[in-house]
């Protein structure tokens, strides 16, 4: 029971790190870490994969809100579950384990804003 308490510790810290770390970026290194990993995904689509490359770009344009909002619902997921099953270990009733991971993870959530708020949305010099 404890080695799961310590694992599931180490995992809640790396997501922290990794929400932090990501939400450090400035707009322009945001863009271009989901443009990338847009342009990979949709080179292993043959019909798109063939297109000229600014039908490419203008897809990848119309897909980045999409990808960003998913990719910030997928991250907060794995934190829910992963607040889950820390609290999951200290016997608490379903309603608390919920709760509790709810409430932290909107704290975390909230804290996370107003960490944005203090990064730079544009490079320098643009």
């Amino acid at each position: 029971m404890k080695i799961k308490r310590i694992i599931l510790f180490i995992l809640l810290i790396i997501w922290m790190a990794t929400v932090f770390f990501l939400s450090n970026e400035t707009s322009d290194e945001s863009s271009g870490t989901s443009g990338k990993t847009i342009r990979a995904i949709i080179n292993l689509i043959p019909s798109i994969r063939n297109m000229e490359t600014t039908e490419k770009e203008e897809i990848v344009a119309n897909l980045q809100p999409i990808a960003r909002k998913l990719a910030h619902f997928t991250l907060y997921t794995i934190g829910g579950i992963i607040l889950f099953l820390n609290f999951r270990l200290y016997g608490l009733s379903n309603n608390k384990k919920l709760t509790f991971s709810i409430v932290a993870g909107s704290l975390y959530a909230m804290t996370d804003e107003i960490h944005q708020m203090f990064t730079p949305r544009k490079e320098s010099g643009n």
